[in-house]
């Protein structure tokens, strides 16, 4: 069993997914990727095909086009991660964001291990981070629904581990609607509606 599952969703992102699947390949540990390709019409497929030629931990599963939602469904079916990620195909992962997250999750026997992230501005270099954790709730075990200021976060459903175990037993999954925008809103509230062991970090 991987320590951790990140589930790559793609349709049509050759011009990013280089860096992306890069960011991944960076991250050392007993990991798994699965690259969702979700009919993409571009040369994505094939991209992640390179990937996982050279490297093991790359698992490239192509399905007809359905959505983000459906895409990242068929994911938590195939992962086989003690903790689940997700990582979308036009973002790249810091170095040692897996091992960051992975050690405060086991640390605090959480459910969800979020951390923060940045903003980026290619043309022109701007890395700017995003602090939205208040302080003094930081590297804590956090029962979500006793702080308001969880609901009031973005939705970043790719700064997260989750335990797959409690994915499954809950029943937490994303709304399959085909060509819908924001599917990380509601599986990011039925996550934090849904335990009582969130760690919040302020490390992107």
């Amino acid at each position: 069993m991987p320590s951790a599952s990140v589930l790559v969703p793609i349709y049509n992102v050759e011009r990013y997914l280089p860096a992306c699947l890069e960011s991944l390949r960076a991250q050392e540990g007993d990991y798994e990727f699965l690259c969702l390709d979700d009919g993409s019409t571009d040369g994505s497929a094939g991209i992640a095909a390179e990937f996982a030629e050279k490297d093991g931990r790359f698992r490239l599963i192509r399905k007809a086009n359905s959505g983000y939602g459906d895409t990242l469904n068929r994911g938590l079916e195939e992962a086989r991660g003690k903790y689940v990620g997700i990582l979308e195909s036009d973002d790249v992962m810091y170095p040692d964001a897996l091992e960051t997250l992975l050690r405060a999750a086991k640390g605090a026997r959480a459910d969800l291990a979020k951390g923060t992230y940045s903003l980026w501005w290619s043309a022109d270099g701007r890395d700017v981070v995003q602090h939205e954790v208040p302080q003094q709730l930081l590297g804590k075990v956090v029962r979500p629904r006793e702080h308001d200021f969880c609901y009031l976060l973005k939705p970043t459903d790719w700064s997260c581990l989750y335990r797959a175990e409690w994915l499954s037993r809950e029943g937490i999954r994303f709304l399959p609607t085909p060509g819908a925008a924001f599917q990380d809103t509601s599986f990011m509230f039925k996550a934090l509606c849904s335990t009582d062991r969130a760690v919040f970090l302020d490390v992107p």
